[in-house]
């Protein structure tokens, strides 16, 4: 009788610690879920132009700032950004050294000319799946399963 109580007094501490788990985890999601609300409608209450304008004084100007814009008229434009004005700025063209002057409200897309954040995370995951498996792959075949 002295063991049924204990096994019973063990399941009612396990139930306790669980809720407290639980409890934990919804107030630490409900205090994510009133943090990043908020910042999500501040980001959408924007006008394109404005976050357009915010990319480009971001990435700054100069041979290292390149960018691709594509146009609201469908037309690409490469190059580096050269100059930052209040309503446009200019992207030049590294080979022909010619710069286009590009209003901020003419701007459909705008983005670095390299591989976007998302990719390297992809690639670079690949990367570690594939060496996990190859290690995994060597070590059975030495443990002698091959």
């Amino acid at each position: 009788m002295g063991e049924d109580q204990s096994g019973e007094e063990i399941r009612e501490v396990k139930k306790e610690i669980s809720m407290k788990h639980f409890t934990l985890l919804l107030v630490a999601v409900l205090v994510f879920n009133s943090v990043a609300v908020p910042q999500a409608t501040q980001t959408q209450g924007a006008s394109p132009a404005a976050k357009v304008k915010a990319e480009v004084q971001k990435r700054g100007i100069g041979e290292k700032s390149r960018v691709k814009v594509r146009l609201r008229n469908k037309t690409e434009v490469k190059g580096y950004i050269s100059k930052i004005e209040d309503a446009s700025f200019d992207v030049t063209d590294k080979n022909a050294g010619r710069a286009t002057t590009i209003p901020y409200v003419g701007v459909e897309k705008i983005r670095g000319s390299g591989l976007s954040k998302g990719a390297k995370i992809g690639i670079i995951a690949g990367a570690a799946v594939v060496t996990v498996a190859v290690v995994i792959a060597v070590a059975v075949c030495r443990a002698g399963y091959c």
